[in-house]
This record gives structure tokens, sequence and C-alpha cells, in this order.
């Protein structure tokens, strides 16, 4: 009886895509390798960017770029970061993070906090 109900919604899932063909390896490739060149230009444009603003210029870092900071070097998925209310985006950026000192007095603060909870 499954059978015959799976048969007749692959039949119903057939008629309903009829003319779409699944695309093929080639064609992904292609259009990745036609794409290839406008992104490596965009990423080399954003590290120029970056690199021309935050270490020849030496400004102080936007919040978006703050934030982005400290997101990577907690290794925190980006839509895990979206999740966090502002308050802990803001307390997380202000510390800093993305320095190596700060990372590891967080991270010293996190196991204290941590051990004291489990007391």
């Amino acid at each position: 009886m499954d059978k015959k109900v799976e048969d007749e919604l692959r039949n119903e899932v057939d008629l309903q895509i009829q003319g779409v063909q699944k695309p093929s390896v080639w064609n992904l490739c292609g259009v990745q390798l036609i794409l290839l060149p406008y992104l490596i230009g965009k990423l080399l444009i954003w590290q120029v960017c970056w690199f021309w603003r935050y270490r020849v210029k030496k400004s102080p870092y936007a919040w978006e770029d703050a934030c982005y900071l400290t997101r990577t070097s907690l290794r925190m998925p980006a839509n895990t970061w979206q999740n966090i209310d502002e308050f802990t985006k803001e307390d997380l950026v202000m510390k800093r993070l993305w320095e190596k000192a700060n990372m590891e007095r967080h991270i010293a603060e996190a196991r204290r906090g941590s051990k004291q909870r489990r007391r």
C-alpha cells in the first residue's frame, strides 16, 4: 500500500515539474567559472579597503566591523549572532574580543563563572 501511494506521489510531482531539468555539474561549474573573476575582484577590493581603513589610516572600527571581528573571534555563526540580544552584543563588542589578551581574559572569566555556578 505504501508503494502505491509513493508511486502516485512521484507521478504527481513529475507532472508538476515537467519541462524543468535538473542542473548538471557542468552547468554549475560553468556558471561558477564565469562568476569567479567577479568574486575574486570583490574580495580583493574588500581586503584592500579593510587594510586601508584600519591599518593605514588607523580608523576606529565601525559597529558592523567590530561585530564581525567579535563574532569571528568567538567562532560564532552569523545566525547565532543575530539571535543574541543587543545588550549582550554591545557588551561583547566593547570588550574588544578580537584582541588576543582580551579574548583570553574573557575565556578565563567565563570559566570562573561556570565553576562558581557548579558549586
